[in-house]
């Protein structure tokens, strides 16, 4: 499966393409970040896709950097940012391979992307969050627990990853079939995150057809 050219193909979709930020997200930035007075905090949504995160950070006043591996999901960020006359330095590249200088950025946001990891990869992508934070940076990981209904519509395929099959009517997701997915349990978070001098985790499970479905998710805060 062709893991970029499928999201470069979902990003052209208005579905894929949200303009509004998660409430947990707005909070978790205003808590966390001042625009008080001196520079505006650096912040870097990771995963980028269409851009809302980054946008949001941009409108509210924060220098905001956008990255993800779908060109597509870029330049709609680009043109997005362009439109409402905002300014966002965007990057293509992989979230395990990031283009950034050591110590770059105040905070970083990462919304579902290393869900869509292997396990290996998704713990150099874990580390290159670390390195790219400033000392004392704070960064906010939104990834799917072990108890998510995925889970039990997949096939292990290595360590806390799996292969998704096909899920069935009324499934959160009809597109995921054969993508390559990543659950962490407790142990998991703090082995993965243990780079980290602080991590905090909060979890949030949604239902879906009648309860059939259900996205359970980790939102995950660490600090450098």
């Amino acid at each position: 499966m062709d893991f970029k050219k499928t999201w470069d193909s979902l990003h052209e979709l208005p579905r894929y393409r949200p303009k509004y930020p998660d409430d947990r997200v707005v909070a978790w930035t205003f808590r966390n970040f001042s625009r008080n007075g001196g520079s505006p905090p650096a912040l870097l949504d990771i995963g980028c896709g269409a851009g809302r995160h980054a946008l949001f950070f941009a409108t509210e006043g924060f220098k905001a950097d956008a990255c993800d591996f779908s060109a597509v999901g870029v330049e709609a960020t680009r043109e997005r940012a362009s439109k409402a006359g905002l300014t966002i330095g965007t990057a293509v590249c992989e979230a395990d391979e990031l283009v950034y200088p050591d110590n770059s950025f105040d905070g970083a946001l990462v919304f579902g992307t290393f869900t869509y990891l292997p396990y290996e990869r998704f713990v150099r992508a874990v580390e290159e969050v670390q390195r790219v934070l400033k000392p004392g940076g704070k960064a906010l990981i939104v990834t799917r627990t072990y108890k998510d209904s995925r889970v039990d519509h997949a096939e292990k395929i290595g360590h806390c990853t799996y292969r998704i099959l096909k899920m069935g009517d009324g499934s959160p997701s009809d597109v995921e079939e054969g993508m390559i997915m990543t659950f962490l349990n407790e142990a998991e978070v703090e082995k993965v995150f243990s780079p980290f001098k602080l991590v905090l985790r909060d979890r949030l499970t949604v239902t879906m057809s009648g309860g059939q479905y259900f996205d359970d998710d980790w939102y995950i805060h660490v600090e450098k």
